[in-house]
């Protein structure tokens, strides 16, 4: 569906807004990758796939545990996601994701960096239904 930019003290912040469950973690793949990007880069291909599979105690710990993942493999392997195909995912506790980060390795002739993220926060992290869809704000640490 959307993210947007919220205005944050010290860190970045962004609202997720998402029709189910799986379009809120593809929605925060795109939030994700626009933080670590300029957006005169050139568009990240869909060329490697990366099994995903992660399970934590619930929805919130989840989605953090998969943006922390995203950055993990960006700092060591310098991949850039740039799509999420979900295969399987459970918001009841526990939650479990299951699927296929699509992306690119970064290529700094192609790809103008922009932040360097941290970790992505529990802080004020809470996936609420609002209207029949989904809302997120994640606070990332810089």
């Amino acid at each position: 569906m959307a993210f947007e930019h919220l205005d944050h003290t010290a860190d970045t912040a962004v609202r997720v807004l998402a029709l189910d469950g799986p379009d809120l973690f593809r929605e925060a793949t795109r939030a994700l990758l626009s933080i670590l990007l300029d957006e005169a880069s050139a568009p990240v291909a869909d060329l490697e796939p990366i099994a995903i599979r992660l399970e934590a105690e619930d929805p919130e710990a989840l989605l953090i545990d998969y943006l922390n993942e995203l950055i993990f493999l960006f700092d060591t392997k310098r991949f850039l996601p740039s799509r999420l195909e979900v295969r399987g995912l459970r918001l009841e506790k526990p939650a479990l994701l299951e699927g296929e980060v699509r992306g690119e390795m970064y290529d700094p002739a192609r790809h103008r960096a922009k932040t360097e993220i941290k970790a992505a926060t529990f802080h004020g992290l809470e996936i609420r239904t609002i209207g029949g869809r989904l809302e997120a704000d994640v606070v990332f640490d810089l």
